[in-house]
């Protein structure tokens, strides 16, 4: 079991580290003109302003370095004990049809599509090891998958949502994942969508990345998120995640009145699967705090 996991270790840390990377330059006048949010009636004009920052800011801080390909030779090598000597060691800890071990094996060939499809069976036989299927969205992503990626990495929202230390840390890598296949997939209101989250999670978020550096440039981060989510709101008037998030980003900024009406408007337009479970948790919280 000990070799299992470090085997995990060694297939999980590459691939799934969220890497802080260097703050990013200070806003220009053109930037943010006052140091304030600019209104909200133009969002499209504002982030053609600011593309470098919100894309350094949520794409750049989680960038991620190649996973590693551990192989079974590697982790665990052959052994020369002789019969009793093995005997007294037990059963080799693992068996060689495991899907883990085979999708590490696979990695270590350069194989990933098959690597992908042992990864699959694996999280499918273990549904709760979350970060596993954040490995199995990212190998899906190098393989052009995109549907399919996007479909693990918003299953592992869902669940990390609800869960604590590396998955609920991972959230802010899997809105910028989702904003690049958005990208890629010409879909103009998911990439505005996840750069918003993934913007406000920086300064509000489990894991507060952006909580100790400079006021100014967190007002910056958390302005072109509501910039980023207003674009959102303008592309589809009615989807309530989006006033959700609206809402906690306006109420990160200290705008209250503003932060009620999207919070009234995430409610009304709130529908059975419309939002995560802990999403319509926290709407029903922040609805009864009212």
């Amino acid at each position: 079991m000990r070799w299992r996991w470090l085997t995990v270790g060694a297939f999980v840390a590459a691939g799934c580290q969220t890497l802080l990377m260097p703050a990013p330059s200070p806003p220009t006048a053109a930037m943010s003109g006052t140091g304030r949010c600019p209104p909200p009636g133009n969002p499209r004009g504002g982030l053609q302003t600011t593309t470098t920052l919100t894309t350094s800011a949520l794409s750049a801080k989680v960038g991620e370095e190649p996973v590693a390909s551990p192989t079974r030779s590697a982790a665990s090598p052959p052994s020369t004990a002789t019969g009793k000597e093995q005997e007294a060691l037990g059963p080799p800890p693992e068996s060689e049809d495991d899907p883990l071990t085979l999708a590490a094996e696979s990695l270590g060939r350069g194989d990933q599509a098959t690597a992908a499809i042992h990864l699959e069976t694996y999280v499918r036989q273990h549904p709760d090891q979350l970060m596993f299927r954040a490995q199995l969205a990212e190998l899906l992503l190098r393989l052009d998958r995109l549907a399919e990626s996007k479909a693990q990495f918003e299953r592992f929202i869902i669940a990390a949502q609800e869960a604590t230390g590396p998955p609920k840390a991972h959230l802010i890598h899997c809105h910028t994942r989702l904003m690049e296949i958005a990208q890629r997939s010409d879909d103009a209101f998911a990439e505005a969508f996840h750069r918003g989250v993934g913007l406000l999670l920086l300064v509000n978020g489990p894991d507060r990345v952006a909580a100790s550096r400079e006021d100014e440039l967190q007002e910056e981060i958390l302005c072109q998120a509501i910039l980023a989510l207003v674009e959102a709101k303008n592309l589809r008037p009615t989807d309530p995640r989006t006033h959700f998030y609206l809402a906690q980003a306006y109420a990160c900024g200290g705008n209250r009145r503003a932060a009620n009406v999207a919070l009234a408007t995430a409610r009304n337009l709130a529908t059975p699967g419309g939002l995560t479970p802990a999403e319509q948790l926290q709407l029903g919280l922040a609805a009864g705090g009212k």
